[in-house]
């Protein structure tokens, strides 16, 4: 059990004024009233006053000795004769200060890696991959996952709130891991979960209508990425930025962050970037393209993934790797051991006669991108499996059935995760974008489930099948209940009852 003295904390946390009596030792530190214990520091998060009042008076139940606010009305004479009241000007902000100062500030200790933007978590994964082939012992922090050491830990979110980063932070320095790569999610920047710590690298992907249900338009979520990017959210002085140019809102930064230390990366050379490829062999097995403007001038790279836009992730990540130190012949070899990132571009191999492939795409970009991908590789036809979520954006499901239908044979409409919709009309709004291109093709099966034996069932030798939306998930959220499934092994399952064996390894199909 960590224990802190409240004196040190007042030392570095901007505060108007602290009322009642003092206090000599907090044990732990929670912003949920529900989880205080004996001994617990609570911060209250502003909502309504009445709502914040009854959190209060809860954790002081439970035995808090101490308690920052942000509200002046929130401190009741009563109250400050039993504990200490700090008053801030920010609770979200003092949240990030006083979890890194409870955790001995982890971040730190640790060369930190930042990546925001839609295609993030494949940039983490790959990065991961380079710099443990460097030697280095590197946590990651990310959407399929957390990993600390040898551990690995299902995540809950993509950025845990500031409390839960910092003590992952820690635990990371106790497993003696160097360098931490973590997703930072646009709603995570919005809540100060990451302010203070500090970035030696920040990259920016991409932007796509990933968030709008939380962001009012996608201008709001870029100029909350640009809080990361600029600085304001706290980055080393000598922070690096990596930025994709491909990407218009990538070109917005660049210029914003003249005078910065920027890396630029992308595929067009209209855009002029630092980091670009040439000679893209595109296969249905692996990719094989130079890269330039980086190590040795070029270097020839052979990927065992596919896809024009596995080379931009590979990009993001060349550039991560080199500031870290990594050489020509190293990234080279590292490459050619790279895994698939669980649920992106997934390959499920069983020894059946057609190409399967499982993808997180759930909105019209990222299925574009797959479907754009997978076509020209495909000897016969292109199946898509999917759906859209249900109590999120809606404009998405018109244009995600209009791709389909541009770029799929056959399009499988289903459901993902419906959690308070009916999935009827989720798959009505779809069908009708799909409609308004093209009036054959397409079947609505409702059930998960049926939909994926369905169209592996309908494969024929040469055909590709992309079961698109959920990706990495394992769960199926419905009103009020979670379900858990999972695409791969719903996938497997519907193999090996049509006659097909377990999935090969990667060594077994390297060795094939």
């Amino acid at each position: 059990m960590m224990v802190k003295v409240l004196e040190s904390l007042l030392a570095v946390l901007p505060h108007e004024e602290v009322h009642g009596c003092p206090v000599e030792a907090i044990n732990s530190i929670t912003q949920h009233s529900k989880t205080v214990v004996p001994g617990a520091l609570f911060i209250a998060l502003s909502g309504s006053h009445h709502d914040e009042d009854d959190f209060i008076l809860s954790a002081l139940d439970r035995g808090a000795v101490a308690i920052v606010v942000d509200r002046e009305e929130s401190i009741v004479e009563e109250w400050i004769h039993k504990v200490p009241f700090i008053l801030v000007d920010d609770a979200r902000d003092a949240l990030s200060l006083i979890a890194a100062w409870f955790y001995d500030y982890p971040a730190r200790k640790l060369d930190m890696v930042g990546i925001t933007g839609s295609n993030g978590t494949s940039v983490a994964f790959m990065t991961c991959h380079l710099l443990r082939s460097m030697g280095r012992k590197v946590g990651m922090i990310g959407m399929i996952r957390y990993e600390i050491g040898s551990r690995q830990i299902p995540a809950q979110r993509k950025t845990p709130d500031a409390i839960e980063l910092q003590r992952l932070l820690h635990e990371m320095t106790r497993a003696g891991c160097c360098a931490c790569v973590m997703e930072v999610s646009s709603r995570a920047i919005d809540q100060k979960r990451v302010n203070g710590i500090p970035f030696r690298i920040m990259v920016f992907t991409n932007l796509t209508r990933d968030h709008l249900d939380y962001h009012q338009d996608l201008e709001t979520c870029f100029e909350t990425k640009r809080m990361l990017m600029d600085g304001t959210v706290g980055v080393a002085s000598s922070a690096l930025r990596v930025i994709n140019v491909d990407d218009a809102y990538g070109r917005r930064l660049q210029v914003a962050l003249q005078g910065r230390r920027v890396c630029t990366f992308g595929l067009e050379s209209a855009f002029h970037p630092d980091i670009f490829a040439s000679d893209m062999d595109l296969a249905s097995g692996y990719t094989r393209f130079a890269l330039r403007g980086i190590f040795n001038d070029p270097t020839t790279c052979l990927v065992p993934l596919i896809g024009r836009h596995n080379i931009s992730n590979i990009q993001a990540s060349a550039a991560i790797a080199r500031e870290f130190g990594m050489k020509s012949g190293a990234f080279k070899a590292a490459l050619s051991t790279m895994p698939a990132v669980p649920g992106r571009l997934e390959p499920v191999h069983c020894g059946q006669p057609f190409s399967l492939f499982i993808d997180y795409a759930h909105t019209e970009d990222s299925l574009y991108h797959v479907l754009a991908t997978t076509k020209p590789l495909v000897k016969h036809r292109l199946h898509c499996v999917f759906g859209c979520e249900g109590s999120r954006d809606e404009g998405k499901r018109h244009e995600m059935g209009r791709v389909s239908a541009q770029w799929a044979d056959l399009t499988w409409i289903t459901s993902d995760n419906p959690r308070q919709e009916a999935p009827e009309q989720i798959a009505h709004d779809i069908e009708t974008g799909y409609l308004s291109i093209r009036s054959d093709g397409a079947k609505v099966l409702i059930d998960r489930c049926e939909a994926i034996e369905t169209a592996l069932k309908e494969a024929r030798a040469g055909d590709i099948v992309v079961i698109a939306g959920k990706g990495h998930e394992r769960y199926q959220e419905f009103a009020h209940t979670v379900v858990p499934f999972d695409d791969k092994e719903t996938a497997i399952e519907a193999l090996n009852a049509m006659g097909y064996g377990s999935p090969e390894s990667i060594e077994e199909r390297r060795a094939s």
